[in-house]
């Protein structure tokens, strides 16, 4: 799956896999591989404050670049009558926003998979 890890890591990822596999894939461990630190023959996640604050900035970003995609639509049907071709430039111009919306938005995937892992180990550590 393209996650280059030594021998002892790639035993604990596969054994942490085999006991979640019904919960958690392969892309997940993956897309948060940056975040995994070995604690013997188990995994953790190690985040600190600023992969969370990143997070909410990113999380921010997607949403005010949505919303004002959103007012340039509502704007370009109320002059859809005025200038044909301005509603189309603007109809265009709000579809790219929430097309980079969305891409804003995928930043913060691997912040989520970590997450899950982290919730997986947890609820395997108590029992």
């Amino acid at each position: 799956y393209g996650i280059n890890a030594n021998r002892e890591m790639r035993s604990s990822l596969l054994k942490f896999y085999q006991k979640h596999q019904k919960k958690i894939s392969w892309h997940d461990i993956k897309r948060a591989y940056l975040y995994i630190k070995q604690d013997g023959t188990k995994i953790e996640i190690s985040m600190s404050w600023t992969n969370h604050f990143g997070r909410w900035l990113i999380t921010g970003l997607s949403w005010f670049v949505g919303f004002y995609s959103v007012m340039i639509i509502i704007l370009a049907f109320l002059s859809r009558n005025e200038n044909p071709t301005q509603f189309i430039l603007l109809t265009f111009w709000s579809v790219m926003l929430l097309g980079a919306a969305m891409l804003f938005s995928s930043i913060n995937w691997p912040y989520y998979s970590a997450i899950k892992i982290s919730k997986l180990t947890k609820n395997s550590s108590n029992k």
